[in-house]
């Protein structure tokens, strides 16, 4: 289980419990690759 924090525009994005690889996350328009 691994903990990942992104601060995007002002606000705090916590994205918990994943445990797949490459997953796609799209925050506020944006699409971050997570890579862990």
């Amino acid at each position: 289980m691994r903990y990942v924090l992104y601060i995007l525009t002002q606000k705090s994005v916590f994205v918990q419990e994943y445990r797949k690889h490459h997953q796609i996350y799209v925050f506020s328009n944006k699409v971050f690759d997570l890579d862990l």
